[in-house]
């Protein structure tokens, strides 16, 4: 077989850039209008109110980026450790001068760590004889 045969039988194997690699039909496709009825995992939240249709409207139920990081990461962060006690947001910071000045408080450090400068090779060669 030619290089340029071959090549050409191997491009058409490469995948189109930024496409779904898996697709699906049918029931289990993302517009599908049963779709809800078959796939699990999906919580909704009924409201009282009727569509055109006479439908209740779904709701999705969102989560709070702690339950997230729980269910990721086992991350308990909706409770203090010290007392069990629930932890809330009391204020989100994002002035750097007054983050600068709350870390200096602390005794932390407030200045980015310094990049180190790349490592050279790995040793290519041992010496077992020495």
């Amino acid at each position: 077989m030619p290089p340029n045969q071959l090549l050409r039988k191997l491009a058409v194997l490469v995948p189109a850039p930024r496409v779904n690699l898996v697709r699906y039909g049918g029931v289990l496709a993302p517009h599908s209008a049963v779709r809800a009825e078959v796939v699990p995992g999906r919580e909704y939240e009924f409201t009282e109110e009727l569509d055109e249709s006479g439908k209740p409207t779904r709701k999705r139920k969102r989560y709070t980026w702690a339950k997230l990081l729980a269910r990721v990461f086992k991350l308990d962060l909706e409770s203090c450790a010290a007392c069990g006690g629930k932890l809330r947001i009391i204020a989100a910071i994002t002035s750097r001068e007054a983050m600068t000045k709350i870390l200096d408080h602390l005794g932390l450090p407030s200045d980015p760590p310094s990049i180190a400068p790349a490592r050279g090779p790995p040793q290519e060669s041992l010496d077992f004889d020495s």
